[in-house]
């Protein structure tokens, strides 16, 4: 009889004990833990929370990007802690096999899918922001159109969660630990993405910022001539306007530097594979993972674009003249023509007609 025979019949009834064939703690599903209850149950009921919050905010302040962005990301985060609370309840001990823990495959495969690429709908957000941003301060402080800078970084945003989402398909169809650690390698890949698009991203947050403050801006390009890159005259934006600007970008730059700790932490243990020492430690999933997370979206709840990112002031009619200068300027005077030589002879005929 075979090692593997002899340990199919050892049955052991030891709850929680080591298992009898290999002398370790095994766990069936990919934890290589017992996932906790009460962590997993009270994550999921805090990112309810921020979802509802975030969405009531984003109707009322008519946010509506907030709505596709931060609310998902709230909405995911809260998904992939339900799939761990599931795990958690589902946990059971099997005697056979000399005895080992189980919980729901599909609970596992839940939340590995969703909080892998949740945060990438949160950046989505820091982006869209950035370019109103540029919008309010002054397009002249940046380096290209707004929208420009919108778009390119969400597209970035959207290239990081397709390879994250392709790796985690891969990972959560693997049969073999191989192909499973294959799996968890393209999602380091979707993740350094993000991380390469956050810094570009926070780059040019910090250069548009700096050059604000100190009203230096960009040399004109040849292609700046558009309706978006109207300069935004000094002395335009009211003084509270700016005050509410620099209190939303600290609370972006709070958030980025949260997500960017979270991507690190996750990019370490994914690289170790699904049975490394970091990945096995549960603690460390809750504060580098959850709670950053939460902490980020959190923010800017409470502080809310809708109640700090007002709408840009009414772009100037051109490029030195306000509107209110427009409306101001006196009325044109009519221009009088010049008589030709017929008419004058007529006119001076007259009198001598009336004789």
């Amino acid at each position: 009889m075979s090692l593997l025979d002899l340990c199919r019949l050892l049955v052991n009834p030891d709850e929680g004990s080591r298992n009898l064939c290999t002398g370790e703690y095994e766990y069936g599903a990919g934890y290589n833990y017992n996932v906790t209850l009460w962590v997993s149950a009270l994550f999921a009921a805090l990112f309810g929370l921020l979802s509802i919050a975030h969405l009531i905010q984003g109707i009322r302040g008519r946010k509506w990007f907030m709505l596709g962005t931060v609310t998902i990301c709230a909405i995911a985060e809260c998904l992939g802690w339900a799939g761990r609370t599931w795990s958690a309840v589902s946990t059971e001990w099997r005697q056979q096999l000399g005895g080992y823990w189980t919980s729901n495959d599909t609970a596992f495969l839940m939340q590995i899918a969703v909080l892998i690429f949740a945060p990438a709908f949160l950046a989505a957000g820091w982006y869209i922001m950035l370019g109103q941003l540029i919008g309010l301060l002054g397009p002249q402080y940046c380096r290209f159109n707004r929208v420009t800078y919108a778009v390119c970084f969400v597209i970035g945003d959207v290239c990081s969660l397709v390879v994250q989402a392709v790796g985690g398909g891969l990972a959560a169809a693997a049969d073999t630990r191989a192909g499973a650690d294959r799996g968890a390698k393209i999602m380091v890949a979707g993740v350094i993405i993000q991380m390469v698009v956050m810094i570009l991203y926070s780059i040019l947050l910090a250069e548009t910022v700096t050059r604000f403050i100190s009203k230096r801006p960009v040399k004109p390009f040849r292609f700046r001539k558009t309706r978006e890159m109207v300069p935004v005259p000094d002395g335009t934006v009211s003084p509270q306007a700016i005050r509410k600007a620099k209190i939303l970008i600290g609370a972006m730059v709070f958030s980025t530097i949260l997500i960017f700790i979270r991507s690190i932490y996750r990019t370490i243990e994914l690289l170790e594979g699904w049975t490394g020492p970091i990945i096995s430690n549960e603690m460390l999933f809750c504060v580098l993972d959850g709670l950053m997370v939460f902490l980020a979206v959190l923010v800017l709840n409470i502080f809310h674009p809708a109640q700090l990112l007002p709408a840009r002031p009414k772009s100037a009619v051109t490029p030195s003249h306000s509107q209110s200068d427009v409306e101001k300027a006196p009325p044109a005077q009519p221009v009088e023509q010049p008589m030709s030589h017929q008419s004058s002879r007529t006119l001076a005929a007259a009198p001598e007609a009336a004789k």
